[in-house]
């Protein structure tokens, strides 16, 4: 009978049936369990109320939706913390989702991800679980025996391509990738307000970010926005790390910067540092901060579309770098254009 495919076929069906009866079982139960706690807490001795009166039918209904709204919820974090534990537990997927999953929320490019190309859209779900055919994975697949970067002779890895290769970023793929952003934000600042970045067309005068009758500096923050009106300058410094360096780089720039706050006197400063990870993540910090700078923007703008844009255009110009991956030269690309229109 081992052999026969017609009988695997059928032995595999019912285990895959059985399994699946077991899951929803495990729910109900689960389920169950958690309405009789709710049902504890919104009772006294877990006796269900008798509505009488003109307003019976609607107090029944009140109890009834408080009930199953704690009911919902409360189940839906025990499936999150199931879905958060297995995620721990994964070898290659695990540090990208895991993250995810901390997150708590709908992160953007899950929103965005229906709004990119195939290619794109392809690339990223492979990135996020580490299935692209880098070096390190060919090794893994046994397609290949060797899993160094050619450019750098280090393991090529994901994370690898997309921020740690020396001659891609000696090659300026990174920058390139960081001024799309950038060029996105400083393109669309409205116009009441006086923005300077590093970029041609946006310098300080006498280069810079920074106008030398407020400080005398060379450092340059990525964007500079003066409100003269009421005598403010924010300045907002930019990174697209691996996600697992999120919090690192946010420390290191806020550092780097932080002076800045006491050395302008003339406008009051306010300093934030901000990341969009290699795949387009973004933290809940990185939203309340997005969130800030778009109170900058052309109001014609809606904030979901500039978060969007922001992570999309970090996303695509990692597909274009891992696409060069092998090229030891680097043509730059004029700046990408925002991939989201609505």
């Amino acid at each position: 009978m081992k052999g026969d495919l017609t009988v695997n076929a059928a032995i595999d069906a019912t285990l895959e049936r059985e399994s699946e009866f077991t899951r929803k079982k495990s729910t109900c139960v689960e389920a169950e369990n958690i309405f009789k706690e709710s049902l504890h807490t919104n009772t006294v001795l877990d006796q269900i109320p008798e509505f009488t009166g003109e307003r019976a039918a609607a107090l029944k209904n009140q109890f009834d939706c408080n009930v199953r709204d704690s009911v919902k919820a409360a189940l839906a974090e025990v499936n999150r913390h199931k879905w958060v534990e297995h995620v721990k537990g994964l070898t290659v997927q695990g540090n990208f989702l895991a993250l995810a999953a901390a997150e708590k929320e709908d992160i953007v490019w899950k929103s965005a991800m229906y709004d990119l190309k195939q290619g794109t859209l392809k690339f990223l779900i492979n990135a996020s679980i580490d299935t692209l055919p880098t070096a390190a994975n060919l090794k893994r697949w046994k397609k290949t025996s060797c899993d160094l970067c050619k450019l750098c002779k280090r393991r090529q890895t994901t994370d690898h391509i997309l921020s740690n290769c020396k001659v891609a970023l000696d090659t300026d793929r990174y920058t390139w990738r960081h001024n799309c952003i950038i060029n996105y934000i400083v393109s669309n600042v409205d116009p009441k307000f006086t923005v300077f970045s590093d970029l041609p067309g946006h310098t300080a005068p006498g280069g810079g970010s920074i106008p030398p009758e407020l400080c005398v500096t060379t450092q340059k923050p990525d964007i500079v926005i003066l409100n003269k009106q009421a005598k403010t300058i924010n300045l907002f410094e930019l990174t697209c790390p691996s996600e697992k360096n999120i919090e690192d780089r946010n420390t290191e720039k806020s550092n780097k910067y932080a002076h800045f706050t006491s050395d302008i006197t003339d406008y009051k400063c306010k300093v934030e540092c901000f990341e969009v990870s290699t795949k387009g993540f973004l933290t809940s910090r990185n939203h309340t901060t997005l969130a800030t700078i778009h109170k900058f923007i052309n109001p014609s703008i809606k904030l979901s579309l500039f978060k969007k844009n922001i992570s999309a255009l970090s996303l695509t110009a990692s597909y274009h770098i891992f696409n060069c991956k092998n090229e030891p030269a680097f043509v730059e690309p004029p700046f990408l254009s925002p991939p989201v229109r609505k």
